[in-house]
């Protein structure tokens, strides 16, 4: 399941998400430029 599961980290990230109100887990607009995909040719 490793490759499959939220980190520690991640998991103590989402619980403080919940705690201070956040009532979904779709991801939210973020600032910023959007990433992009980056390859070598």
């Amino acid at each position: 399941y490793r490759e499959h599961s939220l980190s520690r980290a991640q998991v103590f990230r989402w619980h403080k998400s919940f705690l201070k109100g956040r009532e979904h887990v779709e991801n939210e607009p973020r600032s910023g430029r959007p990433s992009t995909p980056k390859t070598d040719e």
